[in-house]
């Protein structure tokens, strides 16, 4: 069990240390002039996580829906992490965009949408794993959920918008972004790259396409093996429009 130990009125001819059990410690009182001294004790199941971006994908539980390691740490980066903001992440999948913003900002307030009933489960058991206290799940439908929320600095967009819906949501998300947000979205299907160089098209921003490969073994040989392309639109409101 972690122990604390608490130094009290040090140098003074009253001087005294006492050591506790963490878990032990209930009514505890001693002397104004303290300090004191935590021993965190572990044990070997117990896991420490880096307040880090990019963090290995088998971490998450997940059914492929996830946005991958690398190009989770550049949609981060993308979306230019803001102290005490509000961050939209739609189709949560995994939630691990969610979990990580939350890792670098504590005191950021998340809302992770996703429809899909089965990846809820995912998102709340890695919540769970990862200990985060600041997201909101949210069983619900783009766009139709997004009016009732707390307006946004920040929205990523990961998921939905292969759907016929896909165009409404980039725009309602618009709509609801504050002024200066960021918004920035991204697809692995035709469809979505269209839709997002459609939107590159009337609003300006960023349009970029990312390729991952990454090294793996075949028999006594290696070969690389190549994650599927992803295209970002990134948007910053009250931007220059085309």
């Amino acid at each position: 069990s972690s122990l604390i130990y608490i130094f009290e009125n040090v140098g003074r001819n009253d001087e005294k240390i006492t050591k506790k059990i963490i878990k032990d410690c209930h009514n505890f009182s001693c002397a104004n002039l303290n300090s004191v001294f935590i021993d965190i004790r572990t044990s070997k199941d117990t896991n420490f996580y880096p307040n880090s971006v990019g963090l290995a994908d088998s971490l998450y539980k997940n059914d492929g829906q996830i946005t991958k390691s690398e190009i989770r740490a550049i949609t981060i980066s993308k979306l230019e992490p803001l102290n005490n903001s509000i961050m939209w992440d739609i189709g949560g999948g995994s939630g691990s965009i969610s979990i990580e913003w939350s890792l670098i900002n504590n005191a950021a307030k998340i809302y992770t949408i996703e429809q899909n009933k089965k990846r809820i489960g995912f998102i709340r058991e890695n919540i769970k794993k990862f200990a985060i206290k600041n997201i909101t799940v949210l069983h619900e439908s783009a766009p139709d959920i997004l009016e009732i929320l707390e307006k946004p600095d920040r929205i990523f967009i990961g998921g939905g918008l292969a759907s016929d819906k896909g165009d409404k949501i980039i725009n309602k998300s618009l709509d609801c972004l504050k002024q200066t947000g960021i918004i920035v979205a991204n697809g692995v299907t035709a469809e979505t790259e269209s839709l997002l160089i459609g939107m590159y098209k009337v609003y300006g921003g960023e349009l970029s396409k990312y390729s991952v490969s990454n090294l793996k073994k075949i028999g006594k040989l290696h070969a690389w093996d190549q994650q599927m392309h992803v295209t970002q639109w990134k948007y910053k409101k009250g931007s220059d429009a085309r």
